[in-house]
């Protein structure tokens, strides 16, 4: 056996270009495994960060108090693991087990009404539900601005915020009277909250605030009805001593002579963000299983290929009996060969997946919350082992069917085929030559024709759904940008009531901007006024007059802490410094307007008037913060547009590989004739005309089915991409010059490899 073994890793290795080529292969299809897949991964945690993140950030009322005390009551009434006791902070274990605070702790409670100024108790006790729709009644005396609502709302009036979808979908408009409670309310406004609590419409689509002015949104995961908490809740406003029973809900009225409401063009487009990373991932994953398909095919013909030309080595097997385990401990040293380049292959693309993230100017660093996970690289090591082992098996028996001295002696026969041509010397006789050619070619031609056909269906296929994902994408960011705009510039004030009595005022609106030259501009930045001590902002550390800009806004629009903003409030105008925030994950632009004016005194509505003064005058454009999000949401989709970047280069590589083989096959195929090039004398133009006489028919019969069959592939991958929910309909225009340009570029690398091949055969004759 150890001679076998031995005889069978000579002949092996006697093939350099052959078994170069299978380990190059491998290792480029362990790199697209471990990059596509890890990146894949990526793409997923970046855009479940930012959801977590958009639903968690600034609105969480935990207490700083550890409840050390009363730990071991929570954990046997919540069944919470000794894991997670030891394991999760105070902070994640109320997250994940939904813990009621109010049930356990007087002094939390207290704690919770010192630091943000409400009644516990009336928290616990403020949702109220009927048919699917949740009422979130705040216990607060005086109301925290967090968000924008058309029209405002006053204190001394009873009225209600609702959200633009339940709106939307009851046919209610600003002005209707509801009746909630048995009492009558008007409603004063229509609000989407802050965007990054917003994005995700469909989770308020059936939330009602009852409101005096403006309120706080909360979190499905601050509020204890474990029983019924299928939606997002908002909590908001003040309801005046009602007692709150769900039983004399009246439900929502409005008005038949008041026209239906319209949903403004900005939720609409945003809450499509969602479906549009969904499209990307499923167009994502449509491509990886094309090229996995691909590549696969590819490896087989390799690998099967190479098997083939080990023939006279298979007939040794015979004398020593055939079974699975023989001819497997035959070709260890080649398994273990591939599998060394699966390895290899599987660390170049770990390291590739990460540093195309880390270079990238994301919101979010992936390097912190990302690590791939080693275990996909072992599956897809055993998965390539197993299929290696099925195809060396099934090659070998069906090499050994064949009668050993055939097998032996098939190399040999193949050195006196064409020596009845050895005293040709004329070019006019080297028709009978090519002829002899293509006739022993003729049992490769259904490979060569279907591996043909099939890399330039791939590859043009795949060109076109990359362009056609680049330009859509394109397109709908284009409308977001244009859906985005506020007619009107409003900025709310809200007082604050603190344990001593004493009010702050904060503010939060859309206000407008002016670039350096005065030009009137459409875009808009928010800028929330915050305190130093705001909880909320708590970590923030800046210095007085100081505008704090998010590291993605600055980076797009080449803003950096060099930079000065003036600032026109109500006719007074002051000029401020800029601070870029590289380190938060806030996604908001905001200011500390305190450290501005003296907000002693309630302000009227008022526009904040912006203009960016930039040391070297230049004239910069800048996008609006709505759209900023939605660039920072885009994050997931940026980095699936690099994957399919790579996707395409590796096709690419693949489909030049493929033709590199191909043509070795051919040459290999033919080893004999090229002596006759000797005889004949050669040059370029000689093997050119050759190439074109043997494969003819071929290519001839391959670019037409290519034609024939691309509108087919076409319909097929717009079907499997635009069957999911996605408001972006993913159209692959059919291109005529675009499959031309594939069959050419795809046939001069075989030509030019081809004759490459003759060449270097010759030279070895030479020799």
């Amino acid at each position: 056996m150890k001679m076998i073994k031995k005889q069978i890793r000579k002949s092996i290795l006697a093939r350099k270009l052959q078994v170069t080529s299978v380990i190059l292969f491998t290792i480029l299809i362990a790199i697209a495994f471990n990059y596509l897949v890890g990146g894949m991964m990526a793409v997923d945690e970046t855009y479940q960060e930012q959801r977590n993140h958009s639903e968690t950030e600034d609105f969480r009322m935990l207490p700083e108090l550890e409840p050390e005390d009363y730990l071991d009551n929570i954990a046997n009434d919540y069944d919470i693991s000794g894991e997670d006791l030891e394991n999760l902070s105070w902070t994640d274990l109320v997250d994940k087990y939904s813990i009621s605070l109010y049930n356990y702790d007087e002094e939390i409670v207290q704690s919770l009404s010192d630091k943000y100024n409400f009644d516990y108790t009336l928290y616990e006790k403020s949702v109220v539900k009927e048919d699917n729709i949740t009422y979130f009644l705040t216990p607060y005396d005086k109301d925290i601005s967090n968000f924008t609502i058309e029209d405002g709302a006053f204190p001394e009036e009873k009225e209600v915020s609702l959200t633009y979808q339940y709106a939307k979908q009851k046919n209610i408009a600003i002005g209707d009277e509801i009746d909630i409670l048995g009492d009558t309310y008007t409603v004063s406004g229509l609000h989407t909250g802050p965007l990054h609590n917003f994005l995700y419409s469909d989770q308020y689509s059936e939330s009602v605030m009852i409101t005096s002015n403006a309120g706080v949104i909360m979190n499905k995961e601050d509020f204890r009805d474990k029983e019924d908490i299928d939606k997002s809740y908002v909590y908001l406003g003040k309801f005046d001593d009602t007692e709150k029973k769900s039983s004399v809900l009246s439900g929502i009225k409005n008005d038949d002579d008041v026209a239906a409401f319209t949903l403004p063009k900005d939720v609409e487009s945003i809450s499509n963000i969602e479906n549009d990373i969904n499209t990307n991932t499923y167009i994502g994953i449509v491509a990886i299983v094309i090229l996995f398909l691909t590549v696969i095919v590819i490896q087989i013909m390799l690998i099967r290929n190479e098997l083939y030309q080990l023939n006279p080595d298979f007939g040794i097997l015979l004398s020593i009996g055939v079974n699975k385990r023989t001819i497997l401990q035959a070709f260890n040293f080649y398994m273990y060969l591939l599998l060394s380049a699966v390895a290899v292959g599987s660390i170049i693309g770990v390291q590739l997946q990460q540093m195309t993230f880390s270079q990238m100017q994301l919101t979010y660093n992936i390097q912190q919350f990302f690590s791939y996970n080693w275990v996909y690289s072992l599956l897809f090591g055993i998965g390539f082992l197993v299929v290696i082992m099925v195809l060396i098996y099934s090659s070998v028996i069906a090499n050994l069917r064949h009668k050993p001295l055939n097998m032996i002696n098939r190399t040999s026969s193949k050195k006196n085929r064409f020596r009845f041509l050895k005293g040709i010397k004329k070019w006019n006789a080297f028709r009978p030559f090519t002829q002899k050619i293509k006739s022993s070619f003729t049992f490769k031609n259904i490979g060569f024709l279907f591996t043909l056909v099939f890399s330039i269906i791939i590859v043009f296929n795949l060109f076109l759904l990359g362009w056609n994902l680049i330009t859509s994408n394109e397109a709908s960011y284009e409308t977001y940008k244009e859906n985005i705009r506020y007619e009107s510039i409003n900025i709310l004030s809200s007082t604050q009531t603190d344990g001593n009595g004493e009010e702050d005022i904060g503010y939060s609106g859309d206000y407008s901007i002016d670039s350096n030259n005065h030009k009137e501009m459409d875009d808009t930045l928010t800028v929330m006024g915050i305190r130093d001590d705001n909880p909320y902002y708590r970590n923030i550390d800046v210095e007085e007059n100081t505008l704090i800009i998010n590291k993605k806004f600055a980076h797009d629009h080449q803003i950096d802490t060099s930079d000065s903003i003036t600032i026109d409030f109500n006719g007074e105008s002051k000029t401020i410094n800029i601070e870029v925030n590289s380190n938060a994950f806030d996604q908001n632009n905001y200011m500390l307007l305190e450290q501005l004016w003296d907000l002693d005194e309630d302000i009227d509505d008022g526009s904040y008037n912006f203009t960016f003064n930039h040391p070297s005058d230049s004239d910069v454009s800048y996008s609006t913060t709505k759209n900023d999000q939605i660039e920072l949401l885009d994050e997931s989709l940026l980095q699936m547009n690099s994957l399919l970047t790579i996707l395409f280069m590796s096709t690419t590589i693949i489909s030049a590989i493929l033709l590199i083989l191909i043509a070795n096959s051919a040459v290999n195929e033919n080893t004999s004739a090229i002596k006759i090039f000797l005889l004949l004398g050669y040059n370029f133009r000689k093997i050119f005309f050759l190439s074109v006489d043997v494969f003819k028919i071929q290519i001839i019969v391959s670019a037409l089915l290519a034609l024939c069959i691309h509108p087919f592939i076409t319909k097929l991958l717009e079907r499997i991409i635009n069957n999911n929910s996605s408001s972006i309909y993913i159209e692959i225009n059919f291109s005529i010059l675009t499959i031309f340009i594939s069959i050419v570029v795809i046939l001069a690398i075989y030509y030019i490899v081809f004759i490459w091949n003759y060449l270097i055969h010759i030279r070895k004759i030479n020799r």
